[in-house]
C-alpha cells in the first residue's frame, strides 16, 4: 500500500480553508513529500481556483510533470472537489451534458500529468429530491464514460448503508470503483467493515480522516473512526491501493512533524508499518 497526501496539505493554507490548493507553494510539497514519508500526491481541482491551477493549461501540466521527475513523487489521482462545487446528483440536462464535458476534459489533463484515477464526489444539489435515484442515474452515465481514454473513476459516496448497497450493485459489470472515506464515513455513525464487506472488489482508493458521530474533522485518533478495523480488512483482502490522507490540519507551520505524526500514528493503527 502507498500513503498519499491530498494536495494543500503538506504547505499552509493561503486563505485558512482545509481544502485549498497551494497556488503559490503547489511546487514545494514534491520535495516535501519525501522528508513526510509520503509516496504520493492527491492533485486538488476545484472551482476555487481553477484559473490558478497548473492542471488547467498545456504549460501547467508540462511544469507538474517536470516536478514529479525532478522529485520521483508521482501525481497518482485527482481530486475533482470541482463537483462538492458543482453537485452531479440532481444535473439534468445541459448541466448533465456540461458535467460530463468537464469531466472528460479533466480525465485528459489527469493521463496528462501520469495520474490513473479520479476521486469523484458524489455530492448532491439542495434540489435533488431523490438521492438514491439520482445516484443510480450517474452510476449509468459515467459508466459510459469510464474506459478508454480515462482514469479510473473511483466514487465517493455520502450515504447509509441500504443506500450503498443499492449503488454498489449497480456498479457491477462496470468499470466504476469506489473511494473510501473513513472519516466521513465514522461521522455518519457506520461501520468500517460492514461497508467494506458491501464495497468489496469494487474498492479502488481510500481517504484517511477522522470524525466524530455528527461533527467535523479532527486530528487523527481523537474521533470514531475505527483505524484498526480498517487495517484489518485491507489486510485481510489484500488491498495494495493508496491510502490518501486527507487529515484535519495542524497549527500553521508544522506541516511537517504534524504530516510525521499522522504517519506513525497510521503505522500503528493499522498495522502497516
Amino acid at each position: 500500500m502507498r500513503f498519499g497526501m491530498m494536495q494543500g496539505r503538506l504547505v499552509p493554507s493561503k486563505d485558512g480553508r482545509l481544502q485549498s490548493f497551494p497556488t503559490e507553494r503547489w511546487r514545494d510539497e514534491f520535495e516535501l513529500a519525501i522528508p513526510a514519508r509520503i509516496d504520493c500526491l492527491e492533485w486538488l481541482y476545484d472551482d476555487h481556483d481553477a484559473a490558478l491551477n497548473p492542471l488547467s493549461t498545456p504549460e501547467g501540466r508540462t511544469a507538474i510533470r517536470a516536478a514529479v521527475e525532478a522529485s520521483g513523487v508521482p501525481v497518482a489521482s485527482v481530486c475533482a472537489h470541482w463537483f462538492v462545487e458543482h453537485p452531479l446528483l440532481g444535473a439534468e440536462g445541459a448541466e448533465a451534458d456540461a458535467a460530463l464535458a468537464k469531466l472528460r476534459w479533466l480525465g485528459e489533463a489527469a493521463l496528462a500529468v501520469g495520474a490513473g484515477r479520479i476521486v469523484l464526489p458524489m455530492e448532491a444539489a439542495e434540489t435533488c429530491p431523490d438521492h438514491l435515484e439520482a445516484s443510480l442515474v450517474w452510476v449509468e452515465r459515467l459508466a459510459r464514460l469510464a474506459g478508454r481514454d480515462m482514469p479510473v473513476l473511483a466514487l465517493e459516496l455520502s450515504c447509509g448503508m441500504r443506500e450503498l448497497e443499492q449503488v454498489v450493485t449497480a456498479l457491477r459489470g462496470t468499470e466504476l470503483k469506489v473511494n473510501y472515506d473513513l472519516g466521513n464515513s465514522a461521522g455518519r455513525g457506520l461501520d468500517v467493515t460492514e461497508e467494506l464487506d458491501l464495497i468489496g472488489s469494487r474498492l479502488g482508493s481510500v481517504h484517511l480522516k477522522d470524525k466524530p458521530t455528527g461533527g467535523a474533522s479532527v486530528p487523527l485518533g481523537q474521533g470514531n473512526a475505527d483505524f484498526r478495523a480498517l487495517g484489518r480488512w485491507l489486510q485481510g483482502h489484500g488491498y495494495r491501493g493508496d491510502l490518501v490522507l486527507e487529515a484535519a490540519r495542524g497549527p500553521l507551520g508544522q506541516e511537517l512533524p504534524w504530516t510525521l505524526d499522522y504517519r506513525d500514528f497510521l503505522d500503528a493503527a493499522l498495522g502497516a508499518g
